[in-house]
């Protein structure tokens, strides 16, 4: 798709015209009288759904009100571009997400373990400006509207499981979810914790023996705030942790594949789990998943963070052996990486206790 070019709906500009209660002739001379004049065959052109400037169709688009100019894009036009930050200068296709402003792009676009890709961004609420959140953009513009329904549940999963946590300091705050033109994207609103996400931290220099408890208790407590209401996290890996710059608290984020123990559907990819280095193998089989999947991956990431990277799975005991880690802490690290999840810790509150006092 050439950027300099788009097209505009048809019906949604027929609407807003209506609403301001214009004739076309009076959209054609107000168009002539503005900022960025334009011609009575060029304002037709946009708003009989042909190609046109970005500018042009935004000068239109604008002039009729509309809230951004993504929600007036022609629906094929809606097909073709894809995630939202691959749009090149996406800004000015909208800057606002119901009531955020859209700030700007956090990385790269992502795949979900379910298959789905999303793009991250900064926003700021409009009426609250202090309030600041980290939005994930899911893209759902290649799927039909029957698999956009059927994929309704996966989208507002992670919104009903932090319902479910309630506030806890080391679990992340849902403050929306909504779709966005006709289904084609699905936008959920987490609050933005500034801080490094885990995963690069682990990819710097190792980790001072200090800093290593408080961390890994840390998430050991949102775990237990999970498991006690009926909930496995299933994909716990150092990339879904932020650390907080602030007071280096860890916060658990992106629940949207977490396991409801509940009854309700699964939300587990169709085809095989992706590879995962902190997953518990017990995810991707046919076998029952409890807690001890989340102590498999807990047990991993304090492996991890103890030896300065992650040894093959099997090999922990031997990696644990040349790190400063308390004896008892390292009988329980092998323990709960025990490949049988017969051979692991229970529960959350088990591990807990028995790191009571590591310091």
């Amino acid at each position: 798709m050439d950027r300099r070019y788009v097209r505009l709906d048809p019906r949604k500009l027929d609407y807003l015209r209506l609403k301001k209660g214009w004739k076309v002739d009076t959209l054609f001379a107000k168009a002539a009288e503005g900022e960025t004049p334009l011609d009575k065959r060029t304002v037709k052109a946009i708003i009989d759904g042909q190609s046109a400037f970005l500018n042009s169709a935004k000068a239109v688009a604008d002039l009729l009100g509309a809230e951004d100019l993504v929600s007036v894009l022609h629906p094929e036009l809606l097909e073709e571009i894809g995630p939202p930050s691959g749009w090149g200068t996406p800004l000015e296709f909208f800057s606002t997400v119901g009531q955020w402003d859209v700030i700007e792009p956090i990385g790269d676009i992502e795949q979900t373990s379910n298959g789905l890709q999303y793009d991250v961004w900064k926003v700021r609420h409009r009426h609250i400006p202090d309030r600041l959140g980290r939005a994930k953009c899911y893209d759902l513009s290649q799927l039909s509207d029957k698999d956009r329904t059927r994929l309704r549940g996966r989208l507002t999963r992670h919104s009903e499981i932090c319902d479910r946590l309630g506030a806890h300091p080391n679990i992340a705050r849902n403050y929306d979810a909504l779709p966005w033109e006709h289904d084609a994207w699905w936008w959920v609103i987490d609050e933005r914790v500034e801080g490094e996400v885990l995963a690069t931290i682990l990819t710097g220099e190792k980790l001072s023996a200090d800093r290593i408890p408080n961390l890994l208790l840390q998430i050991a407590a949102g775990l237990e705030r999970l498991h006690s209401k009926e909930i496995i996290r299933r994909e716990l890996s150092p990339r879904f942790i932020v650390v907080r710059t602030a007071d280096q608290l860890a916060v658990l984020t992106d629940f949207e594949l977490a396991k409801l123990l509940d009854g309700s559907p699964t939300v587990s990819p169709k085809r095989a789990w992706p590879d995962d280095d902190y997953r518990a193998l017990e995810v991707d089989s046919e076998a029952t998943i409890d807690p001890r999947a989340d102590i498999y991956s807990w047990g991993r990431i304090l492996v991890h963070a103890a030896c300065g990277q992650l040894p093959p799975r099997g090999d922990e005991p031997a990696a644990l052996a040349n790190t400063q880690l308390p004896p008892a802490i390292r009988k329980l690290a092998a323990a709960c990486v025990a490949l049988p999840p017969s051979n692991r810790p229970t529960t959350m509150a088990e591990v807990l206790h028995a790191t009571r006092n590591w310091k």
